[in-house]
This record gives structure tokens, sequence and C-alpha cells, in this order.
């Protein structure tokens, strides 16, 4: 994708902070101890550790090298095991049925076709009865300061899931409301 994330995580500090984000923190315990979790795009690993701290394997996904290896550094600071892979979502194999959950935090800024082909790969991965998390901002943000260059398509709409996952059944859908807490990352 566009962002060159390297570039961005090349910091001594973290880009968005070392505590998960609100919506993790709100709706993680829906996610079962020893559960299987893709944590993907998953940058410098707040929300992968927060995960494995309570008890969830986790895999966690993202392009960047340097993202990554601060990501290691904070698992093992914490004393958690999470498997790190590196990978696009543009181009990850979205194997079958393999995870009891998908964490996506903020990965909506891929263009349309892009993002219904994660979307579709999402459906994939998932096992059946799986939990999707997705976090994103949404359209009313649009011209908020942290967001300043997006546009309205690519934010989280809260309506019908059916024709983005097909596979989705029982879809709770809700919103949280609160300061995203993005640190420095804004």
């Amino acid at each position: 994708m566009a962002t060159d994330w390297d570039a961005r995580y090349d910091r001594e500090d973290y880009l968005f902070g070392t505590e998960p984000a609100k919506f993790v923190v709100a709706h993680g315990g829906r996610v079962p101890q020893g559960a299987h979790v893709l944590a993907v795009a998953d940058g410098e690993g707040r929300n992968s550790v927060w995960l494995a701290k309570r008890g969830v394997r986790v895999t966690s996904m993202d392009s960047s090298e340097k993202g990554l290896a601060k990501a290691r550094r904070l698992a093992e600071e914490a004393g958690v095991s999470v498997a790190f892979r590196i990978g696009d979502v543009a181009h990850w194999d979205w194997e079958g049925e393999s995870y009891d959950a998908i964490l996506a935090v903020f990965i909506q800024f891929a263009p349309p076709a892009l993002r219904d082909e994660i979307h579709r790969g999402f459906d994939k991965a998932l096992k059946p009865g799986g939990l999707l998390l997705m976090h994103g901002f949404a359209p009313r943000q649009v011209n908020l300061r942290h967001r300043r260059a997006a546009g309205r398509r690519e934010h989280v709409h809260a309506g019908p899931a059916a024709p983005r996952f097909p596979g989705l059944r029982g879809a709770a859908r809700g919103r949280l409301r609160c300061r995203a807490g993005l640190g420095r990352g804004a």
C-alpha cells in the first residue's frame, strides 16, 4: 500500500503507543482463552500482545519489518508468545477456516477493490462461528484532524455486513464512541 510503514515505525517510541486500542479492550473479552486469533496489519503489536496476555493464541501479521521488530520486543517485555508473520494484506494466504477470530484495526484505508478482497479473505479464514472484530473511523469523523486525508469511502459503515461478508451469520454490529488514543501516529 502507499504508506511506508517501515519509515513511520523507525523511531524509538511506539507510534501508536503500547496500550491496546480502546475498541480491543472493549470487545477483546469476547475472544475466549485459547482461541486462535489473526491480528491483521498489527503494526507494533499493541493489540496482539494485549490479547496474548489474556491467554489468546495470536498470529500477528504486518508488512513492516520495523513494526514487527518492535512488536516482538513488546511481547518479550510482556512475557507473552505471539507468532509474528511478515506479510502484506494484498498478498496474504488466507488459509481456509484457520482462525477462531480475526482482529482488524484501522485497515479501511486500502483501495475499495483490495478492501473487498481482504474482506473475502476474512470470510475464508474464519472458522464457522468465528468472530470478526473490525475497528475503524466512521464517516462522520472524516473531518477530524487525525484523518484529514481520508475520504468517506474509506470509513467503516455500521450498515449491513452481508454484502461484504457473505459467510457471516449472526452478525452483531455496534459503535464505540471514544477518543481513539492513537498516540503520536494520529
